[in-house]
């Protein structure tokens, strides 16, 4: 397909390298042995076997990092660690890159006699005391040469949109799909993390295994029984997966910027805990869902049904609560006297009230309610919740995140026992339309079998809901169903990504699975 030129620069539009992701070698080995020749020739380097095998490992991750992000958006820079203990070995690097191979595969992709990629070397900016790590992005040859080498030395054609649509040139040729383009090896679903970010080893223990465990059966559950995708037109799919991060927006770590919506290889859950201890932390990361952008996530569907969202009422700042044998009364995030356009404003800052270390950032002037200063705003919020004084400037945030992430864990495992499929993002929870009542009972039990209090559920509007009015009128009156409005977006053409990823799926699936899910066609 024709090469997309980029249109925005920008070195934060980037994804960090997975390195447990490559250019699939079933498919690809001929292209990467023939490019790992190239590299040792123009590195000078012997023909040992530890060094070819390196380049070909190098090689296939590198690109294979590459052309997924570009398939995706091809303004996305590929974030690359060049520092010399950036790739130890162990079960956080499983295909082994080294950064010698790393070093000498950037180097020839770059030069004159390859110009694959773009490179926009590492730096750090002494003025603002901000430094960035090398960003790449391939040019148009790199490109062309890996769909040439798709289509003319396997005689197929490829199907490798953005939207994970066929994208044939010859209708009668067969197809390959995005997922026989890439392979991605297992990572460690429990991930313990030191206090500066770095990865840590640890010996498994009945808890970890017990952790781990569930997370197999949770992500098997989705693997083997549930699609999970979002009904939006292949542009607007395609503005999604464009957009930066935001401020209000959480990530989890280095990989998992909310622009990166993956549907195919960003569906399986792991967890992180931080600071070296299991303690602290513990939130489930790694699905797509969570990079979407609230505004958006109504769309979200949940074997092509629609779905709705329900969360926990101020959680962390209710356990503290809970914690001094109290259930928290009305809305954390409001002050009398102040706007509840200040709600964000709030809850920020109390938020930073209680995890801050130190001193605090303050916010812009003009982002304060009017009339109200810095310390005020300070000291309202500190008046508004005196009977959880003894946790301010504590840092137990971290601590409070182990233990929603094991509400979490537990509200999932029940919902799957019914056969329910729920995503989590943090403390709030997608779930097909028609089970919120049942969601919202497993909640409420998750949440008081670990702190022994009640708490308030809320739930966002439905798509469904946002429907016009004569939409529930005229099902209503038996002349045109709710999900005839469904039927009717899905057939509009500007969904083909939509409805091929739909056909795709189902295809592989037997009558019995179709019948038991009621799927719809």
């Amino acid at each position: 397909m024709p090469y997309r030129y980029p249109t925005i620069d920008d070195i934060s539009h980037a994804a960090w390298l997975k390195r447990n992701f490559a250019l699939n070698p079933k498919l690809f080995s001929g292209f990467i042995e023939e490019l790992s020749e190239k590299v040792r020739e123009f590195s000078g380097k012997t023909t040992r076997k530890d060094v070819k095998i390196g380049y070909y490992i190098a090689i296939g991750v590198i690109i294979g990092n590459l052309y997924n992000n570009y398939i995706k958006d091809e303004n996305k820079y590929t974030i690359i660690d060049r520092s010399n203990d950036g790739y130890k070995k162990g079960e956080y690097n499983p295909i082994r890159i080294g950064i010698r191979s790393i070093r000498d595969v950037i180097d020839y992709l770059e030069s004159d006699d390859c110009r694959y990629i773009e490179v926009r070397a590492g730096n750090y900016d002494h003025d603002n005391k901000l430094g960035y790590v090398t960003r790449i992005r391939p040019l148009k040859r790199l490109i062309e040469d890996i769909e040439d080498y798709i289509i003319n030395c396997k005689n197929i054609s490829c199907r490798v949109s953005l939207s994970i649509t066929r994208n044939t040139l010859d209708n009668q040729l067969p197809y390959i799909s995005v997922s026989d383009l890439f392979i991605s090896f297992p990572l460690p679903s429990i991930r313990l993390k030191s206090s500066s970010g770095s990865f840590l080893s640890y010996d498994q223990t009945p808890e970890t295994e017990r952790m781990r465990d569930n997370l197999e059966a949770i992500n098997t559950f989705i693997r083997d029984h549930h699609w999970i995708d979002i009904l939006l037109t292949d542009d607007e799919f395609r503005g999604l997966t464009r957009r930066l991060r935001t401020e209000d927006e959480e990530s989890g770590d280095e990989a998992d910027l909310p622009s990166d919506i993956d549907l195919l290889f960003r569906r399986q859950l792991y967890r992180v805990f931080n600071n070296g201890t299991f303690t602290d932390g513990g939130r489930f990361y790694g699905g797509w869902w969570q990079g979407v952008p609230s505004t958006l996530r109504k769309r979200i569907v949940i074997n092509w049904y629609p779905t709705a969202e329900l969360d926990y009422s101020n959680m962390q700042i209710a356990m503290l609560y809970a914690d001094a044998g109290l259930e928290l009364e009305g809305d954390a995030y409001a002050i009398e006297g102040i706007p509840g356009s200040y709600r964000k404003l709030i809850k920020r800052t109390l938020l930073q009230i209680i995890n801050a270390e130190r001193r605090m950032r303050a916010p812009r002037h003009d982002e304060l309610p009017e009339g109200w200063s810095w310390q005020e705003l300070q000291e309202a919020i500190r008046e508004r919740h005196r009977p959880i004084a003894g946790h301010f400037n504590s840092g137990i945030g971290v601590k409070l995140q182990r233990r929603d992430a094991d509400v979490a864990e537990a509200v999932m495992l029940r919902m799957m026992e019914d056969g329910h499929r729920v995503l989590p993002i943090h403390d709030r929870f997608i779930v097909e339309d028609g089970y919120q009542n049942r969601l919202k009972e497993v909640m409420v039990e998750a949440y008081r079998s670990q702190l022994g209090k009640g708490i308030s559920i809320d739930a966002d509007p439905t798509w469904i809901e946002s429907l016009p009015v004569e939409a529930f009128q005229l099902d209503k009156l038996g002349v045109r169903s709710l999900e005839d409005w469904l039927v009717e977006e899905e057939e509009r053409p500007e969904y083909s990504g939509y409805v091929a990823r739909r056909e795709e799926f189902i295809g592989g699936k037997d009558h019995d699975w179709i019948r038991s899910h009621h799927v719809r066609f």
